[in-house]
């Protein structure tokens, strides 16, 4: 018995369904050597560029309301398995939800507590190890200074430059003759 026929006739080259397959495969469009891609509209650029900002500002201002809501789920995600586990318990759900937030609060006061310590005695070692730092990275003193001299630069030459195209505006009066418009020629009719 010889191996099972999967496509049927489809291959053979009278059948009218092989002729449909072949006619359904995608043809090469020719290309042209001055084809470039479209370049994107400028406005629509500007739009998209708008309604980012537009949604960041939004953002910004909204984050006193947005950001407990946020903590708020969050902390409803982690906390919901304890909670779960704490109704299998059959404590009442006001109960361990309290119970759930007095443990977190216990936690984070714990954690506090732990850390005060070495901070305390890491701050008390830092007068100590400022100039043990300043020496590892005095090979960073002369770059950054470099970099301040050339940022001193560009400041004094964006103000130059700044003077030298407001300067002739502010000069300009508005009863200036250079700045009025000259009269039209009267017409002469031949």
């Amino acid at each position: 018995m010889g191996p099972p026929e999967i496509a049927g006739d489809l291959g053979k080259p009278g059948n009218d369904e092989s002729k449909l397959i072949s006619s359904a495969a995608p043809k090469e469009v020719p290309v042209d050597a001055n084809d470039e891609p479209i370049p994107p509209d400028k406005s629509m650029v500007f739009q998209g560029g708008s309604f980012l900002l537009l949604l960041l500002g939004a953002c910004y201002f909204a984050a006193e309301i947005v950001l407990p809501i946020v903590l708020a789920f969050v902390l409803m995600l982690v906390l919901q398995p304890a909670m779960r586990f704490l109704e299998r318990w059959h404590l009442p759900r006001g109960i361990a939800a309290l119970a759930l937030i007095l443990m977190l609060f216990g936690a984070v006061a714990g954690l506090g507590a732990a850390l005060s310590g070495p901070a305390g005695e890491w701050a008390q070692k830092l007068p100590e190890g400022v100039p043990k730092l300043q020496e590892r990275l005095s090979f960073l003193s002369r770059p950054i200074a470099a970099f301040q001299k050339f940022v001193s630069k560009a400041e004094g030459l964006r103000l130059s430059l700044r003077l030298l195209f407001w300067l002739p505006m502010l000069w300009a009066s508005p009863r200036d003759p250079l700045h009025e418009l000259p009269e039209p020629l009267p017409s002469v009719r031949v």
